[in-house]
């Protein structure tokens, strides 16, 4: 009885345009289905055409199946995209690392209107910058769609799951030591017409958090062309290049500045690695400054975004040998290594070890050192950016 009030809810609901994200995510139960009816038997083709395209295969025979009207809604926000948008979401997502599909697991109609339980299944672990991450396993929670001449002309749902990844793709940052490394990370934030700009000692990594930014770099007297850079875009620094960074169309931007250099052999003082000095007229935050004294030959250095939802769990497996500098812009992450150490700058604006775990904020970021699984929890009630830098050997 109160799985069949939940159905009609859902379904006046949507007629009436009122929705939100609870109603969407309330775990629908597994069970046997209405009768297949012409239209039943359009949503489970859509479904199934979904599904191919996610795991990479052409989304042509998904595009068949939606209506030259369609709409799909977003039942957060009350926002909605075109069939075209659509689409062009499922085919970057069946172009990422990450597999998902969506098991139909019970359908109902209610009038024209379909109400379809969804479980979102997790096909494996990623491999990126390094890691293997575990993605968190969606919840299960109802879509509703509308169907008409055997094609959809709606839609109603939370989203397509996915990690949200963002990642470089010219390759890692490469730097041979036989003394060690020296690592800094800031946040710079610019506001309007404000700009930043620095000369790199060492090798590094430019992210952008949030906005966008625009990027010019000079080596050697070569001037390279200003390239605007999205919130999820990675710019990789030479050593001996110097960088002009200022917002683009005027817009708040905050952009994440990792660098790393080699360690002089009599140097043993802390230093701010790979970097001479940054002038500019934004603020910029220290989140993190330490060296690492294991020499070898080469590190590989390499940057991952990833989006993670309130209260969710992100786990990873971490190789013997390498480290993991993890920062968020906003809330507060539990880091949690049973098989290692977490560090954080201390009042003195250098590295603290605790074993076992530790909790960052927005305004520190913290290294992980160890082997084995490495568990990233979102603390808090809303969504946060969470950005992975891998150094390995």
């Amino acid at each position: 009885m109160r799985h069949a009030r939940l159905l009609l809810l859902l379904a006046i609901a949507v007629l009436a345009g009122f929705t939100s994200r609870t109603m969407f995510d309330a775990a629908p139960l597994a069970r046997e289905s209405t009768t297949d009816t012409p239209n039943t038997e359009t949503a489970r083709a859509f479904y199934t055409a979904l599904n191919a395209a996610l795991d990479g295969a052409s989304p042509e025979p998904l595009e068949h199946l939606l209506s030259s009207i369609f709409v799909d809604r977003h039942s957060e926000g009350g926002t909605s995209r075109t069939g075209t948008e659509f689409l062009d979401e499922v085919r970057a997502l069946g172009a990422s690392l990450q597999r998902i599909r969506l098991e139909v697991i019970s359908l109902d109609a209610v009038g024209d209107t379909l109400i379809v339980g969804i479980r979102p299944v997790v096909l494996g672990p990623i491999e990126v910058a390094a890691l293997r991450i575990e993605p968190p396993a969606p919840a299960p929670r109802y879509e509703v769609i509308r169907v008409a001449r055997g094609k959809l002309i709606d839609r109603w749902s939370s989203g397509l799951p996915g990690l949200g990844l963002s990642m470089m793709i010219d390759g890692p940052v490469r730097i041979s030591s036989t003394t060690g490394i020296a690592a800094t990370l800031r946040r710079i934030e610019l506001a309007g017409p404000s700009e930043a700009e620095w000369h790199s000692t060492g090798a590094g990594i430019l992210l952008v958090e949030s906005g966008s930014v625009v990027v010019q770099t000079t080596l050697r007297n070569d001037l390279g062309p200003a390239t605007i850079v999205a919130s999820g875009g990675f710019v990789a620094i030479d050593p001996g290049m110097r960088v002009r960074l200022w917002t683009a169309a005027g817009s708040a931007a905050s952009a994440l500045l990792y660098t790393a250099d080699r360690i002089a052999a009599v140097d043993h003082a802390p230093v701010m690695g790979g970097v001479n000095a940054i002038a500019q007229d934004a603020p910029v935050t220290l989140l993190w400054n330490g060296l690492w004294h294991d020499p070898r030959p080469g590190t590989e250095h390499r940057a991952v975004q990833i989006a993670l939802h309130a209260g969710e769990t992100l786990d990873l497996q971490q190789p013997a040998g390498s480290a993991v500098l993890v920062v968020v812009d906003r809330g507060v992450l539990q880091m949690a290594i049973p098989n290692g150490t977490v560090s954080k700058l201390d009042a003195n604006r250098w590295p603290e070890a605790v074993a076992g775990s530790a909790q960052i904020e927005a305004n520190c970021a913290g290294l992980v050192q160890g082997s084995g699984l490495v568990t990233l929890r979102n603390l808090t009630s809303e969504p946060l950016s969470l950005t992975l830098i891998s150094v390995s050997g």
